[in-house]
């Protein structure tokens, strides 16, 4: 709810859309998206600029090799030698 944005790469791309700061023009533009849902699905189906929003996904499954590895490790070598204490 702004008139200006840092981000325009989302409004160029067409998955964000600046409203500027008017109460009726912020809930027509909202009410637009919920009635109708070409215009919601035209937002959808537009490439975001700033990802997939799976980052968090890809780098986890780059380290998980190596946090199963590091479980391993304490948790049968670690506690064994715990055992002999």
């Amino acid at each position: 709810m702004r008139d200006t944005t840092e981000r325009p790469e989302g409004v160029t791309s067409g998955t964000a859309k600046l409203v500027g700061v008017d109460t009726d023009e912020i809930v027509n533009s909202l009410s637009q998206l919920i009635e109708n849902t070409s215009e919601y699905q035209k937002m959808v189906d537009n490439i975001s600029p700033y990802g997939d929003g799976m980052a968090s996904e890809k780098i986890g499954g780059i380290f998980q090799p190596d946090i199963n590895k590091s479980l391993y490790h304490f948790i049968i070598m670690d506690c064994k030698s715990l055992k002999s204490i």
